[in-house]
């Protein structure tokens, strides 16, 4: 069974095909990584992130706040530059970053669940979408104008003792206040390493 938080009471279970959905074209938000959801408290994992997507000037940016490991990779991806700069503390490796993909729901994710969170009169309706892929079970929680509110995932290949992880994501803002969030350290522009692309969290879809 997936662990997956629910927000409110579920009012339908029955999937549908949903159109195509994608975030606004400016945002930021804070997001909290979670794994191991039913394991030992030995086994739980959490991180904290900071996202940054700006679809106006192509560029994608994600920083680890706290993880326990205290040296996880942050990336900004540059697509005018045609480059993704993948760096930890020590050492930063410079990618490929192919053509521009907006983030959205993929087209054969299903609508399985309208949920809705908060305290009247400011009630948010809460619509989740599932995907099966190959290896994947996935759960898009979608709140107003398609922003993420989690994402769920479950897979026998996720290096955890249940193969669960859990996105949650909160204090969303629409828009960029400082654009040097897209601004790599200044490592990434000596002796950095060249390798291909990499693929990111968020499913795609391609920019017209």
């Amino acid at each position: 069974m997936v662990a997956f938080i629910l927000l409110g009471v579920s009012l339908s279970i029955v999937p549908r095909s949903v159109s195509t959905c994608c975030l606004p074209l400016q945002g930021q938000s804070f997001m909290d990584v979670m794994t191991s959801l039913s394991g030992s408290p030995k086994e739980k994992r959490f991180q904290q992130m900071m996202v940054s997507y700006d679809a106006i000037s192509q560029k994608f940016a994600q920083y680890y706040l706290t993880t326990p490991e205290g040296d996880e990779v942050n990336i900004i991806e540059d697509y005018p530059a045609g480059k993704v700069y993948n760096w930890n503390r020590d050492t930063c490796r410079v990618y490929k970053s192919g053509a521009f993909q907006n983030i959205c729901i993929p087209a054969e994710a299903k609508f399985v669940q309208k949920t809705f969170m908060g305290v009247a009169p400011e009630i948010i309706s809460l619509d989740t979408y599932m995907l099966r892929q190959k290896n994947y079970t996935l759960f898009y929680r979608l709140g107003f104008n398609c922003t993420f509110v989690e994402i769920g995932a479950s897979s026998p290949i996720i290096p955890q003792p249940d193969g669960l992880q859990l996105y949650v994501f909160y204090n969303m803002t629409l828009g960029i206040k400082d654009p040097s969030v897209f601004i790599p350290p200044k490592m990434c522009f000596k002796n950095a390493s060249h390798e291909n692309r990499q693929k990111t969290l968020f499913p795609t879809k391609s920019h017209h």
